[in-house]
């Protein structure tokens, strides 16, 4: 057993045996006070009783005057000290958290009156919606995690493909040929350059659509027959081919009108170039 350990009873005892050197200095600085007051009492006592006795002057030696010098307080005092304020300071705290306590205490007193309160049934069917709810708001928040991941995922397998895809060479193949090509019209504009010229060519082409729309402008209930001709110039035949349209009102619908037309024209014929085109 080592003989430096302190236990705490030793630690109690070497504090108050400090505490009571301490108390031996406090008591010595108040007698000197007291003393010190006397002498100067006494001193003021005689200069007026008597004044023929001559004052000391400051010129006699050996005569100092002793000033009061203040100790600074000792160890234990200032140990008792701290543990009055941490003790106070745990008062203050103890207090507030008893403060605290007694609302909490207060505050789930009334919630348990109002549980006591309700309905047991109405409770139970509240706590059944809540619990309904909740599942219900989960499934959905797991259905629409899992959509997401799967879109993720096809995404990523798109990326990938693409990625794989753009960096092979034989899909860029062309590229440079497509981008030099410049689109050119089917005829030149050269013809257009004068205005009379283009005025020109505005009114036939004015005149051949008011000719085609003849038959498709005019009033479906009007009882007469409308006839049309347009005359071209076939360039794989190299001849004149002359379109005809006949347009008529019908009563029944187009359906109707169209498959008794298919099979008219479908028909056996006894000249077979006298066949119409539809």
């Amino acid at each position: 057993m080592s003989f430096l350990e302190m236990t705490a009873d030793d630690g109690m005892t070497v504090a108050e045996a400090i505490e009571f050197i301490d108390s031996f200095d406090e008591y010595f600085d108040d007698c000197e006070q007291k003393t010190e007051r006397t002498n100067t009492g006494q001193t003021h006592s005689l200069s007026s009783s008597d004044s023929s006795i001559p004052i000391p002057t400051s010129n006699m030696v050996g005569e100092k005057r002793r000033t009061k010098k203040t100790n600074p307080p000792g160890y234990t005092t200032r140990v008792q000290r701290r543990k009055r304020a941490e003790l106070q300071n745990l008062r203050d705290e103890a207090q507030e958290l008893q403060e605290r306590l007694d609302q909490l205490k207060k505050s789930t007193f009334n919630s348990h009156m109002v549980v006591a309160n309700e309905d047991p049934a109405a409770c139970q069917m509240k706590w059944r919606n809540l619990v309904e709810t909740e599942r219900n708001q989960r499934r959905h928040s797991e259905e629409t995690n899992s959509k997401l991941k799967t879109i993720l995922a096809h995404h990523l397998s798109a990326n990938e493909n693409l990625c794989r895809a753009l960096h092979k060479k034989a899909l860029l193949k062309g590229t440079d040929f497509v981008f030099s090509c410049e689109p050119t019209p089917g005829y030149s504009f050269a013809a257009f350059e004068n205005n009379r010229a283009i005025v020109g060519h505005l009114e036939q082409l004015v005149g051949k659509l008011y000719l085609e729309s003849g038959s498709l402008l005019d009033s479906w209930s009007s009882s007469s027959m409308n006839y049309s001709m347009n005359v071209q110039y076939d360039e794989q035949k190299h001849s004149k081919v002359a379109e005809m349209k006949a347009t008529t009102p019908v009563a029944c619908s187009m359906e109707v009108a169209a498959d008794v037309m298919w099979r008219e024209q479908s028909g056996q014929r006894s000249d077979p170039q006298k066949w119409a085109h539809i």
